[in-house]
């Protein structure tokens, strides 16, 4: 019979081992910070995109006077119709937003080894998109706004006023 005793690991093993938990401690905490800004970023660029889908249907929709400026979503709207062309454009913008911003922040985790920059890469993407279609739509707001204001002008005014 005989008796086996723990093996003695070396001090590289040792350090090897507690590197590898740390990174895997780090690689937790990286993908749960991730999940975070995929959450709070498609929101915003869900709601944002919204937005900027609500306000082109009333200006191109309501007002004769406003047109799309994107020929290529004018196109899309008169070939297949304003409510499906602007469904399926926001549909493939957000989407292909999410799928640049998901991939270059794993791409430049992976391959740059640089964690923390992934994730602010990744932020900026879904920020910077938001503010664009948020701007759009703050845009065509003040549009449509000068355009009710001017096709009333006369309703507007006072009877008697300057």
């Amino acid at each position: 019979m005989s008796v086996k005793y723990p093996q003695r690991r070396s001090k590289a093993h040792r350090k090897r081992s507690q590197a590898l938990e740390e990174r895997d401690g780090d690689d937790s905490m990286w993908w749960r910070l991730n999940g975070t800004i995929r959450f709070y970023g498609l929101c915003l660029l869900v709601g944002t995109k919204a937005a900027d889908i609500v306000t082109t249907v009333i200006g191109v929709k309501y007002i004769p006077t406003i047109v799309e400026a994107n020929p290529f979503a004018d196109w899309i709207f008169v070939e297949w119709g304003l409510f499906t062309g602007l469904t399926v454009l926001g549909f493939a913008t957000v989407l292909f937003a999410f799928i640049a911003a998901e991939l270059f922040a794993i791409e430049v985790r992976r391959r740059l080894g640089l964690p923390k920059t992934a994730l602010l890469a990744q932020a900026s993407i879904y920020a910077t998109l938001s503010l664009l279609f948020g701007l759009v739509a703050i845009q065509n707001g003040l549009l449509i706004a000068d355009q009710v204001t001017y096709m009333l002008g006369d309703l507007l005014i006072p009877p008697g006023g300057t």
